[in-house]
């Protein structure tokens, strides 16, 4: 395995498969490990693409630090229909600057989903809408109804909060269409800490 870098000269010094045997199997980027060089990467790419308005850094599920540039909606059109596209190690998922609803992109999302992760109890109905999405939710060991509420779609990403009624926890779900059978997800929980 090679050596963790611990500068971006050092990363870009990688070739391909070091760069994804660091970022997949040494780093564990939900401590932060590497976030750094996925910035750099981030104001690289911003730099060089004078389509970049703006670029956030995200955390995939499967950890794994991904690039998110925001295009114009005429420049987003291009590349979301291109072939996967990483920059120096970092997949990119392109952002459209706003977005229209689009029936035609929303059907990815139709029907009934439930987790392969057991851990996770809930199962969502997805519908469209002429105008956006009609979603329910319930958890799947006692039949709870789940509130769904502030849904937001840009084209790609299908974004909705989850209440659970009877504890009141509220979680954040993302979904990424895979293919026709699948979504990639994220759940983000909002967690107090404390000092001690």
């Amino acid at each position: 395995m090679p050596k963790s870098p611990k500068t971006y000269d050092e990363w870009l010094a990688l070739t391909s498969d070091q760069r994804k045997e660091v970022h997949l199997h040494e780093w564990n980027v939900y401590l932060g490990d590497g976030r750094a060089i996925a910035v750099m990467a981030g104001a690289h790419l911003m730099q060089s693409d004078s389509r970049v308005l703006d670029i956030q850094i995200g955390i995939w599920h499967c950890g794994e630090f991904v690039l998110q540039p925001t295009v114009s909606n005429d420049d987003f059109k291009i590349v979301a229909n291109g072939p996967p596209q990483e920059f120096e190690g970092f997949r990119i998922l392109w952002r459209a600057e706003s977005y229209e609803f689009n029936a035609v992109h929303a059907a990815r999302f139709v029907g009934k989903w439930i987790s392969e992760n057991e851990d996770v109890d809930a199962e969502f109905t997805i519908a469209v809408e002429s105008d956006g999405f009609t979603i329910s939710g319930r958890e799947s060991s006692n039949g709870e109804k789940l509130e769904i509420r502030h849904v937001e779609f840009d084209g790609h990403r299908l974004e909705f909060e989850v209440i659970t009624p009877s504890t009141g926890r509220a979680q954040l779900h993302r979904f990424i269409s895979v293919d026709d059978r699948h979504c990639d997800s994220t759940i983000v929980t909002p967690v107090k800490w404390k000092r001690s």
